[in-house]
């Protein structure tokens, strides 16, 4: 049985081609494929060649396409007629620029400034603490992706050294407002929680019936 993809798919890859045509980059530079159903689900798989194309507007760019059915009442995604969309970095074009920057090389330089601060965490970049390397952790924080990376290997830390010179992170400035932004929402929800804890108190205090 031949695989045909949902109506909506095929409407997202138009959307994603149009874009492309309208901002000069063609199928060697990015490579968009379809991939078969699973889960009654659509899959179209988006390939960047090109390191020099700006990874981070592009993936939250088309990433927003995706056709995703929400349960709002779990916050759940409900199987099937869903339109998935997954956005990655050429392996191979990635690993050419990690051995021509000797990017490994640093890593390692990195593992071992690390274990002679006895397992203190560094940052992988000055005055940037999204990326943090410890003995036997990778600590990252970035609007992409939260992770711990364990069993740190020097390919993991170059992956992202690489990921940070061709600037595929959100910028910096924009992190630390977004980070801001969220302690004071935490900071407000926290003061609303304790409120409402006090009235809740007082109001059975009032309430008991002393016999």
């Amino acid at each position: 049985m031949n695989y045909k993809p949902m109506e909506k798919t095929e409407r997202t890859i138009t959307s994603i081609k149009n874009f492309m045509k309208e901002n000069g980059i063609t199928n060697r530079m990015l490579s968009v494929r379809q991939g078969g159903r699973s889960s009654l689900n659509d899959n179209i798989y988006i390939t960047q060649k090109d390191l020099k194309l700006k990874y981070y507007e592009l993936k939250k760019t088309f990433e927003s396409l995706e056709k995703i059915r929400w349960d709002e009442y779990a916050q759940e995604i409900l199987s099937g007629c869903n339109t998935f969309i997954d956005y990655e970095i050429d392996r191979n074009k990635l690993a050419e620029y990690i051995k021509e920057n000797k990017l490994e090389e640093r890593a390692a330089e990195l593992l071992k400034e690390v274990k002679n601060k006895n397992g203190c965490g560094i940052e992988l970049i000055a005055n940037d603490e999204r990326m943090i390397l410890f003995t036997d952790e990778l600590f990252i924080e970035t609007e992409e992706e939260t992770a711990h990376w364990h069993s740190v290997a020097p390919y993991t830390i170059a992956k992202y050294l690489a990921f940070y010179q061709l600037g595929y992170f959100e910028p910096l400035k924009d992190y630390q407002e977004r980070k801001q932004k969220q302690e004071q929402e935490a900071e407000e929800a926290r003061k609303r929680a304790e409120e409402a804890h006090k009235n809740f108190i007082s109001k059975q205090q009032k309430e008991i019936i002393w016999f």
